[in-house]
């Protein structure tokens, strides 16, 4: 999935309140998801920030810095439109009843691209961001709340 770049590449100044759908990983030992969409970048843990992962040169690497780039348009190629095809995929709204369907094991859970990620916004509700933290239940992420609160 690529997000079509609507906004410049950005430093979050603060926590960002995004959605995130994951497909958690049943019957194990530390709770994890992987991306609903992308394949290949392994499972990633609940609850603290994590570093996006991507393939270049055939090899899984850490995706330290987001990259803008040029892709055909729809018009037979005749436009060229930004967008980035790495890092973590998440929305700006709750509402994504339309790209989870009924019985999937996909699920839709709050989390924040934290505070000094990068991140770009993209047309349709959608940001991408090179770091994140995706809350396992409500409950974590209301704790993450209160503790980073007190620390401020």
């Amino acid at each position: 999935m690529c997000l079509i770049v609507s906004s410049p590449i950005q430093i979050a100044k603060r926590g960002i309140l995004v959605w995130k759908i994951v497909e958690p990983i049943q019957n194990n030992e530390i709770p994890q998801w992987v991306p609903a969409v992308i394949e290949g970048t392994g499972a990633y843990k609940f609850n603290e920030v994590l570093k996006a992962r991507g393939i270049r040169n055939e090899k899984l690497v850490e995706i330290e810095n987001l990259r803008i780039v040029p892709k055909d348009g729809s018009n037979g190629g005749e436009s060229v439109v930004p967008v980035i095809n790495e890092g973590f995929h998440s929305f700006t709204t709750k509402h994504l009843e339309k790209l989870i369907g009924k019985g999937n094991r996909q699920k839709k859970i709050v989390a924040i691209i934290p505070k000094g990620a990068q991140y770009a916004k993209g047309t349709k509700n959608d940001i991408v961001s090179n770091r994140i933290i995706v809350f396992s239940s409500f409950w974590k992420f209301i704790k993450y709340l209160i503790c980073t609160h007190q620390k401020n």
